[in-house]
Parts: C-alpha cells; sequence; structure tokens
C-alpha cells in the first residue's frame, strides 16, 4: 500500500503545483495591458495555426 500512498501524494503534490503556476499567470495576464494581451493572442494563434498545418503536412505525408 506504501507505492498506492506515494502515488496519491505525488498526485496531491502536482495538483498544488498546477494552481499555483495557474495562479501566477492569471495574475500576470492581468498585469499586462490591452494592447499586450492583443499581441500574445494574436501570436498564440499564429502558433496555433502553423502547429495545425505542421500537424496537417504529416499526416498527408504518412499516407502520400
Amino acid at each position: 500500500m506504501k507505492q498506492g500512498q506515494d502515488l496519491s501524494t505525488l498526485w496531491r503534490q502536482v495538483a498544488q503545483d498546477y494552481e499555483e503556476i495557474r495562479r501566477e499567470q492569471e495574475e500576470e495576464w492581468i498585469s499586462l495591458g490591452q494592447e499586450e494581451r492583443i499581441y500574445l493572442t494574436e501570436q498564440l494563434l499564429l502558433l496555433l495555426q502553423e502547429a495545425e498545418r505542421l500537424e496537417g503536412e504529416k499526416t498527408y505525408a504518412r499516407y502520400a
């Protein structure tokens, strides 16, 4: 049962760390000005589009 308890403790710590990081990121986002938020949002969307494009190319190459 020790291993199960260790795993449970580990997952609890992961969840706590995640929540702490999420709160820090929310605070950082709130501290940004509107122009900075817009710029970062645009950059994120461009990154996601590029990731989708590359994934599509990989999928196409697999079936070509």
